[in-house]
């Protein structure tokens, strides 16, 4: 059960860090 909260946790984080790298990019782009 731990490991299953530890795989939901991961990947709510790792949704996290591509929605930012997204949210980056757009940054730069509409930036410039």
């Amino acid at each position: 059960m731990a490991l299953q909260r530890f795989f939901c946790i991961n990947s709510i984080g790792d949704s996290f860090i591509k929605y930012a790298r997204i949210r980056l990019n757009e940054a730069i782009y509409f930036g410039h």
